[in-house]
């Protein structure tokens, strides 16, 4: 759909699960309105999901949120590490979840057997650990941000000899060292050619998202305790 996507994930052979999601300001107008007529009407725009949902029946009531990117305050403390989910989810466009859910516990481990060998399992001992994660985060954030500031770029660094491997890495979750994901500038670099040059095959394709807005205040923050 224009300005958003769809995800279709079989739950059971008989249930899948359907949603649609929306930038910001359409999401908002569909809140206030019918959620039921708007999914259906979505469901239309496209040849594939048309024939898809010809015969589905719809088994839940519709439920619409908003903003559901969160990251924890602390990734760590006394006694404790929190990976996947627990520490923070970002926008799964890429289904990356289980990707950097195993990254996050192949990088805690690291931090448990040195606590086991030393004895000491502080946040302090951990710390290193949570630095890492948050780093990840942000970069992680960055390249969706990315994205949805120009949505045809996707596919022509994808298809870029360059960068194709580099973008292949950030969706398999390797993501905690910036000096190994240099495509990020080469977006930014290509997002700002169109920008400033009139008349570019892709300027009518910008999005309002500001690529440079501070990561860390796109997420509800959330603490440790909550």
């Amino acid at each position: 759909i224009e300005r958003g996507w769809v995800w279709q994930i079989p739950i059971t052979d008989t249930i899948t699960s359907m949603g649609v999601v929306l930038e910001k300001d359409a999401f908002a107008k569909v809140a206030r309105g019918d959620t039921n007529e708007f999914f259906w009407e979505q469901m239309q725009t496209n040849d594939n999901l048309a024939r898809a949902m010809a015969n589905a029946k719809r088994i839940n009531d519709f439920k619409t949120e908003g903003d559901y990117s969160y990251k924890m305050s602390k990734f760590v403390g006394d006694g404790y590490l929190l990976i996947g989910d627990a520490a923070r989810f970002v926008d799964p466009i890429f289904s990356s979840g289980v990707s950097v859910a195993m990254h996050g516990a192949k990088n805690a481990s690291e931090r448990i057997k040195i606590a086991l060998e030393t004895n000491d399992f502080s946040e302090a001992t951990f710390k290193p650990f949570e630095e890492k994660m948050m780093a990840g985060v942000e970069i992680w954030y960055e390249f969706i941000r990315l994205y949805y500031k120009l949505l045809p770029m996707f596919t022509l660094f994808m298809q870029s000899k360059q960068y194709r491997q580099q973008v292949h890495a950030l969706l398999q979750g390797e993501v905690y060292d910036r000096r190994e994901v240099p495509v990020l500038e080469a977006m930014r670099r290509f997002i700002e050619a169109v920008e400033t040059t009139d008349n570019h095959v892709f300027k009518h394709q910008l999005t309002d998202v500001p690529i440079d807005a501070v990561v860390q205040e796109q997420f509800q923050a959330m603490t440790a305790a909550d």
